[in-house]
């Protein structure tokens, strides 16, 4: 196969790569690895329809929360898919010095990930969502409209170094790095200009470590870093829009692909829903499909996050690209079937998915 041929990936050959990946995802390997970015808090409110009361003030209902559940969201959405591959993890992020970063905090600790790098500022919230939940019916709920906090200032050159300081001593111990890029604006990342030129010079300097990076409108201002984004951000990057999340052609998709790479000077991943993933290399271009899912009702939030996990914790394993964009694919087409929660998978149900190749 020539180096600008694309390797669309059958039945035989993924079945060869589920077996690779049954073969290495049980073994016992101890590592670490760091997420770096944008971190937030998902805060879901349960609501009781049977609790309305109508206000004395306001004469308005006024909605009865029943249950507060909070989870890690944004960066922390990447943690806790890792956490629920056994992963360790090192946090690196910015958070305020409120009830928010408290209950963030928390909600990190109590999945096992290490918070001793987060840095906390007084001047800043913690980026929060939080997400009132109306119970239709019994353990049936619809969501409300999302009330969002972010702090809305660029962050200074004294916090910039000081993650800068952390990421570097949480990188001693670990693998891979991925470094997650929830805002778009450097009103409200981390991820500033500076940043991103500090985090390629690590990347550089770091061969022996995976340095990967989800950025939604970025992805070209990364250097020797795997980037990963979908096909309309991709073709945003270079001023083209789409009519259809679907209208492209997979040589167009190969062409852009190509221009990104070259930027970047380092693979390349665009994740296409229920088409799969296609990759680029410096050896080859894939394209693999994604896992049928059989089931109608679906929930595609946090899938690029669980994307993210399985990818990186198969290169870590020693998988080759490929294998681990199929294991990717694997974790993000279970976590899919888990509605009403950012949902996450295990060993033993993803080990059951790779089965159904066999």
């Amino acid at each position: 196969m020539g180096k600008n041929d694309i390797n669309q990936w059958g039945k035989e050959q993924i079945k060869y790569a589920a077996q690779r990946i049954l073969k290495i995802i049980d073994q016992k390997q101890k590592f670490t690895i760091t997420v770096f970015g944008d971190f937030c808090l998902d805060n879901y409110l349960h609501i009781n329809p049977h609790l309305d009361e109508i206000s004395i003030e306001t004469n308005l209902t006024a909605y009865q929360v029943v249950k507060i559940r909070n989870t890690p969201g944004a960066a922390g959405s990447i943690v806790n898919n890792l956490r629920a591959l056994g992963i360790q993890v090192n946090c690196v992020g910015l958070i305020g010095q409120d009830g928010y970063g408290f209950e963030l905090k928390k909600a990190l600790h109590k999945i096992g990930a290490n918070t001793h790098f987060i840095v906390e500022s007084d001047d800043r919230y913690t980026s929060t969502y939080t997400k009132p939940l109306r119970e239709i019916q019994p353990n049936q709920f619809t969501e409300l409209n999302r009330q969002d906090i972010r702090s809305r200032m660029k962050i200074t050159q004294k916090q910039e170094q000081e993650l800068l300081d952390q990421l570097n001593k949480a990188l001693q111990n670990s693998a891979a790095l991925i470094i997650s890029e929830q805002f778009l604006t450097e009103q409200e990342s981390i991820l500033t200009q500076n940043m991103k030129q500090e985090l390629s010079n690590l990347a550089k300097i770091n061969k022996e470590r995976i340095f990967y990076v989800d950025s939604r409108n970025s992805a070209n201002q990364y250097k020797h870093i795997i980037t990963k984004c979908n096909q309309v951000e991709l073709f945003e990057l270079f001023d083209v829009k789409l009519k259809t999340h679907h209208d492209y052609s997979l040589s167009q998709l190969a062409k852009y692909a190509d221009q990104l790479a070259s930027i970047t000077k380092a693979p390349v991943i665009i994740t296409l829903g229920e088409k799969g993933t296609f990759f680029k290399t410096n050896e080859q271009k894939a394209l693999i499909p994604a896992f049928e899912v059989k089931n109608k009702q679906i929930d595609i939030v946090g899938a690029g996050d669980a994307f993210n996990a399985g990818l990186n914790m198969g290169l870590t394993l020693g998988l080759t690209f490929g294998e681990s964009v199929l294991l990717g694919n694997c974790i993000s087409s279970i976590t899919i079937q888990k509605l009403g929660e950012t949902g996450t998978a295990s060993i033993s149900e993803i080990k059951k998915r790779l089965h159904e190749l066999l």
